[in-house]
């Protein structure tokens, strides 16, 4: 500013000008506060999916079928969810330091993670290998589920002032599994109508083809990722899920089947 300006300004009364802050630093990238759960070893799966995978009462016995087509198995450990909270928790409090936030974890959801980006592929690939795909084999063989060998694994959250609930869709999956982690809410209960195929995506619904699941921490629920469904609305408190999104190449590189598959319900009906 020159002689004259600072002149005029004086005389005028104008408070000298601020000076301009330094700018913020960007902050690093996230660094997991449990560095251990960037791996998965079979200690973290449930005791009776431990067991049932080491040749004891067989998968088939764990496997609750709680509709047809959808199953419900104990997959990770208590102490495992538990700390993966615990971490999303610790990611909460670097997003509101740094002002930083990820990218939602897909096109449905505005808010979660996905957890690749937080470092946890090596351990999602342990959970699809372990766990996942001997599950997937004995349920879904029709759509790859003996042949799963990529993985989109993400964290959806609803609460008030947040996403509340999610619409009818289906999953880019051959199988979903969709897992509780736990914490107190209630509402947000999982609705399902009817595996479909292409073809048969936008028909309606028969009452057999519905039904509600209500969230239990810990526990599973394997389907189809073409089985029809969404997400009732939440009523009180955070619900935080592990979506793992499980997928086949040589089941997606295979001909389209020229009529209805006998998996969809509309073929079923017939």
């Amino acid at each position: 500013m020159g002689l004259r300006q600072r002149l005029l300004r004086r005389l005028r009364g104008a408070p000298p000008p601020t000076p301009a802050s330094p700018p913020r630093p960007p902050a690093g990238p996230y660094r997991l506060s449990d560095p251990a759960l960037a791996t998965l070893t079979v200690d973290d799966l449930d005791p009776a999916l431990r067991a049932a995978l080491s040749g004891g009462s067989g998968l088939g016995a764990l496997l609750e079928e709680v509709h047809p087509d959808i199953y419900a198995v104990p997959i990770l450990s208590a102490q495992w969810c538990g700390r993966l909270l615990a971490e999303l928790d610790a990611l909460d409090d670097w997003t509101a330091r740094t002002g930083q936030r990820f990218e939602p974890p897909n096109s449905m959801n505005r808010y979660g993670v996905i957890l690749s980006e937080l470092g946890l592929t090596e351990a999602l690939d342990a959970l699809l290998t372990q766990a996942i795909a001997p599950l997937a084999a004995e349920c879904f063989p029709e759509v790859g589920g003996a042949d799963l060998d990529a993985h989109h694994g993400f964290i959806v959250e609803y609460q008030r002032g947040g996403d509340r609930d999610l619409g009818f869709h289906v999953d880019d999956s051959e199988v979903t599994l969709n897992l509780c982690l736990g914490g107190g809410f209630s509402g947000g209960e999982l609705f399902f109508e009817g595996r479909r195929c292409e073809e048969h995506r936008q028909t309606g619904c028969s009452t057999a083809d519905q039904f509600h699941w209500g969230h239990r921490p810990g526990i599973g629920l394997l389907h189809a990722g073409k089985h029809r469904h969404g997400a009732l609305s939440i009523v009180e408190g955070r619900r935080r899920n592990l979506i793992l999104w499980c997928r086949s190449s040589r089941y997606r590189a295979a001909p389209l089947e020229a009529a209805c598959p006998t998996w969809c319900s509309e073929s079923r009906a017939r």
